[in-house]
């Protein structure tokens, strides 16, 4: 069987699944945990049993997937990888929170791969090694340059990890109700079995898997919004409607009474701890907390943009705090980090030409595309549901 046909069938069960999923929470009473640990055991299991299916000891298959995977598939696994805890979980509540200083964050990560994409991609795989520290003692002879690439590929893969395992933890524990702790070791053993079994080649595959299952998941959502708000399923093109209803929304909250009224007492509490903080006996440990509490009160207590200037533009402008040459040293240190992450680059070695290595760049930029040109409405979406279900319920009425 095909390729294409596997994964069509893959991704029409995946869609049968949740569709049967749903019906069970809404004639059933299925509840949220166990929706969550269902999803959670169908994917262990397709992963699983994807790292025994592609098991090898063959080091060209264990390295680099033996060089074989079409560029398509490759790209949808880079993409894959693209869309971690950060992206996926983050890059709309980013966005959402900080308005325009938010796109830095979409501006460095998608720049970052175009200059890896164009400029180092392709040549990893003329060069033909199996590693970055393979390319790099290659280029600049003797072991010296190959311990240095060794060194950074684990601080950057290490940094970066930590990201993805809170991430993981996070999931798990919010949507099974698992401990945190816990659900950090089950990602961890998931991730370990696929990839000390196979390699690059059962990765790869997991990876391609994965990023069928995300990608549904991202847009699903946020194109139901779109249609149910505007009857046009296309969310994109939407949002800059919704940033004009949430601006004039924030404009009416911000001039309400007990909006004020609420900031007032935070400017009280403030206040408080500024009195307390001066006091000389204060043990370190009072200190710190007291100064966290106090920032957090300060920052409630500020009224928002659109209140102080009568413009649009709170989720348009650079916060306060955030000056436009941070925003500039933001996006261009995550330019530079990106193109250099280890996991990625090694993507360009599984093709099976420079061509396909080229191609495949094309592929992943349009998946990559998928994510965050959707980010920003997903940013929209998601605040004005705030205000339309949230603001002004009680207390016991929110989501648990």
């Amino acid at each position: 069987m095909s390729l294409d046909k596997i994964f069509g069938l893959y991704t029409v069960g995946f869609l049968v699944v949740t569709v049967l999923i749903g019906l069970a929470e809404k004639f059933l009473g299925l509840s949220n945990q166990w929706i969550g640990w269902i999803y959670m055991a169908l994917s262990l299991a397709i992963y699983v049993f994807i790292g025994i299916l592609t098991r090898t000891s063959n080091p060209d298959q264990y390295y680099v997937a033996g060089r074989g995977v079409p560029s398509i598939y490759n790209g949808m696994a880079t993409g894959s990888d693209w869309m971690s805890a950060a992206s996926f979980i983050s890059m709309a509540g980013l966005i959402s929170t900080l308005g325009f200083f938010g796109l830095g964050y979409v501006m460095g990560w998608t720049g970052g791969y175009l200059l890896l994409a164009v400029f180092l991609g392709p040549y990893l795989r003329q060069f033909g090694a199996y590693t970055i520290p393979d390319f790099l003692a290659a280029r600049y002879g003797g072991n010296a340059a190959r311990i240095v690439g060794v060194v950074g590929a684990i601080i950057c893969s290490f940094m970066y990890l930590i990201a993805q395992v809170t991430g993981v933890g996070l999931i798990v524990a919010r949507f099974i109700g698992i401990d945190y702790n816990y659900g950090v070791y089950l990602g961890l053993a998931g991730v370990l079995f696929c990839s000390v079994l196979g390699g690059m080649r059962s990765v790869t595959w997991t990876q391609v898997a994965q990023y069928i299952i995300l990608i549904i998941s991202y847009l699903v959502p946020v194109v139901y919004m779109s249609y149910t708000l505007f009857t046009i399923p296309i969310p994109e093109l939407m949002y800059g409607k919704l940033l004009q209803q949430n601006n004039a929304t924030e404009l009416r909250l911000t001039a309400d009474p007990k909006e004020k009224e609420t900031r007032a007492l935070w400017k009280k509490d403030a206040d408080e701890l500024t009195v307390k903080l001066k006091d000389p006996g204060l043990s370190e440990t009072d200190r710190t907390k007291f100064t966290a509490q106090r920032a957090t009160a300060l920052a409630q207590a500020r009224p928002l943009a659109p209140s102080e200037t009568g413009k649009f533009g709170n989720t348009l402008t650079v916060p306060t705090g955030y000056g436009m040459w941070n925003f500039l040293a933001l996006t261009f240190c995550l330019m530079v980090g990106t193109a250099g992450l280890p996991h990625i680059l090694t993507r360009y070695y599984t093709t099976p030409s420079v061509k396909q290595a080229r191609t495949s760049v094309a592929w992943s930029l349009f998946f990559i595309f998928l994510l965050y040109f959707t980010a920003p409405a997903y940013a929209a979406f998601a605040r004005f549901a705030v205000f339309t279900r949230l603001v002004g319920s009680k207390i016991s009425e929110l989501p648990g």
